[in-house]
């Protein structure tokens, strides 16, 4: 298992009261029904790494110290046809799917994940850019740190969690059609990683993280015994 985290490389909000005006960038962003306050995140996402497909994704914002809400903020996807220079009501991407919802999120200067499903747009769009809005259900705004925040631990963030989807092959045919690369014991090396999901580097040999593996799965005995089993 792997995780890789990415914050925006765009995040701004849409104002219905001004709804031609491109909104000054504060470092906030704000969600709210009534008023018309709609916050933007655009990320790009990594490639998918080999062996392993996207399990799990959270958004990460911190609420400001005056950006708590009793209301209900829903996150969607949105296309990624908006920049933070001319952004405004009139021209914003429409809401998507659903993604997930901070509900209740009345304090301030705190941290709050968001759990997005479905993962279908964030597999899609892997190795190019995604993008999420937000919008409360009442009158209470929330308002979120941006990217432009000094502070890194306030900033917006994606955090993907990726496990293997690969079974343990042996053989070079098999491990060149799953997408490795090199000799053999460099691919039987890949394999065995994507497994366990580690990195290197490892002071193992491929013997060691084999073992590591079978018994991860619940073999015992020596790896010869193991591999009969």
């Amino acid at each position: 298992m792997s995780t890789q985290t990415i914050e925006p490389f765009k995040n701004h909000y849409t104002n219905q009261s001004a709804p031609a005006v491109v909104q000054t960038l504060s470092g906030q962003v704000h969600s709210n029904l009534t008023v018309g306050l709609v916050a933007h995140y655009g990320f790009t996402l990594p490639a998918k790494p080999v062996g392993e497909t996207l399990t799990g994704a959270v958004l990460k914002v911190v609420s400001t110290t005056t950006g708590g809400s009793v209301d209900t903020h829903t996150f969607s996807e949105c296309s990624d046809a908006w920049d933070e220079a001319t952004l405004c009501w009139n021209n914003q991407p429409a809401a998507g799917t659903t993604l997930g919802t901070l509900v209740n999120p009345v304090s301030v200067s705190t941290l709050y994940n968001v759990t997005l499903t479905p993962l279908t747009g964030l597999i899609a769009a892997a190795g190019g850019n995604y993008n999420i809005r937000s919008i409360g259900n009442g009158t209470d705004s929330f308002v979120a740190w941006s990217r432009t925040n000094a502070t890194p631990s306030n900033r917006p963030n994606l955090i993907l969690t990726f496990t293997p989807d690969v079974s343990l092959v042996t053989d070079f045919a098999g491990l060149r059609a799953a997408g490795y690369t090199g000799s053999l014991s460099d691919m039987r090396r890949q394999n065995l990683l994507a497994l366990l999901g580690l990195t290197e580097p490892q002071l193992k040999t491929n013997n060691d993280l084999e073992l590591q593996y079978r018994r991860s799965i619940g073999k015992t005995g020596s790896i010869m015994d193991m591999r009969k089993q």
